[in-house]
C-alpha cells in the first residue's frame, strides 16, 4: 500500500486569494506544479481552497513529511499571502496520531510544531465517494 500520511487542515483564506490558491491546489497537464498539498485520489484531499477551511486526506503521494508539508505551505503562502492554517499531521501508514502540527500564517512565517491535537479524524465515506466521482468525471481538458 505504502506509506500515506492522513492530515487534517483547518483554518482561514480571504476570498480575493482562494481563486490563486484553488489553482495552485490542481495539478497541471504535465504534473509540473505537483506538491504533497494537491487535491486528488480516493482518499486524498478533497478541494480545499475556501474562505474557511477544514478538511481531512492523504497526502497527494507516498512518503511525505511533516516537513514537505512545511515547504509546500510557504510556496503557497507566495500565492496566497492571506492563507492561514493549521495542518494536523498524523503519522507514517495513515496513523491517527497526530505527529506534528505545522503552521502557516501570514507569509512568510511556517513552523513545525509539536502535536496541537491527539488524533487525526477519519476521513468519510461520503468524501471517498465525492473523491472518486471527481476523478471520474473530471475533463481531461481545462477549457
Amino acid at each position: 500500500m505504502g506509506n500515506w500520511r492522513r492530515v487534517q487542515i483547518i483554518g482561514t483564506c480571504d476570498s480575493a486569494d482562494v481563486p490563486k490558491l484553488r489553482e495552485a491546489l490542481k495539478p497541471t497537464d504535465d504534473y509540473s506544479n505537483w506538491h504533497c498539498l494537491m487535491n486528488g485520489g480516493l482518499c486524498g484531499l478533497p478541494p480545499w481552497a475556501s474562505e474557511q477551511i477544514n478538511v481531512v486526506g492523504n497526502l497527494a503521494e507516498r512518503d511525505y513529511t511533516p516537513h514537505s508539508v512545511a515547504e509546500t505551505l510557504l510556496k503557497l503562502l507566495g500565492i496566497a499571502p492571506s492563507l492561514d492554517v493549521k495542518v494536523h499531521c498524523g503519522g507514517d501508514y495513515e496513523s491517527d496520531t497526530c505527529i506534528n502540527t505545522v503552521t502557516a500564517r501570514s507569509a512568510p512565517l511556517v513552523a513545525v510544531l509539536e502535536p496541537e491535537v491527539a488524533t487525526i479524524p477519519e476521513i468519510s465515506a461520503d468524501q471517498m465517494n465525492g473523491n472518486l466521482f471527481e476523478q471520474l468525471t473530471r475533463s481531461r481538458f481545462r477549457g
